[in-house]
């Protein structure tokens, strides 16, 4: 299993602008689940670790469907396309999980079925610091830490958290070829 941990991943001018933006007024959530209880592999059901209440986030979708969804997907994505070089950015999107007072851990899933598309890879960007994390497979457990870029193969079976000391956990999740 290879994950790769990027920090400082974007310059600080352009972390700066890009954290302001996502945390500006302007920028609006939609309000979702995280997982449903069929999540990838398709059909077969996840056991979701969480209880049901806790099995929702607040999502901007940037990209989706090979094309912009949202107004402001030009001036955050222009960055991580210079950086990861994509031929193709399948779907983008910011994730918002609030704050609880236990850290809550979703279930384990990739965002993609496997065999789809088997050379895509998925970066995490974290936009804030926090103690929530990423937790993998194998149990190897990735910490929230502002301007951390994380890589992986789509293959990866992986779960997110919520964090307990700041207003909510944000990450960006991009899924590319």
């Amino acid at each position: 299993m290879t994950i790769e941990v990027h920090d400082d991943f974007l310059d600080q001018e352009d972390f700066e602008r890009i954290s302001t933006l996502i945390n500006s007024a302007e920028f609006y959530w939609t309000r979702s689940p995280i997982l449903n209880k069929f999540t990838y592999p398709k059909n077969i059901p996840s056991k979701i670790l969480c209880e049901e209440k806790y099995n929702h986030q607040f999502v901007h979708f940037l990209y989706a469907e090979y094309k912009p969804r949202s107004r402001f997907a030009d001036d955050i994505l222009t960055q991580f396309i210079k950086q990861l070089s994509p031929r193709s950015i399948l779907r983008a999107k910011v994730n918002f999980n609030p704050c609880t007072e236990n850290i809550i851990e979703h279930a384990f899933h990739h965002d993609y079925e496997p065999d789809e598309y088997p050379d895509m890879k998925t970066a995490l960007f974290y936009i804030n610091d926090n103690d929530g994390y990423t937790l993998f497979e194998d149990r190897t457990k990735i910490e929230t830490i502002r301007n951390r870029c994380v890589i992986m193969k789509e293959n990866i079976l992986h779960t997110g958290t919520n964090c307990t000391n700041d207003h909510g956990r944000i990450v960006l999740a991009i899924n590319y070829l």
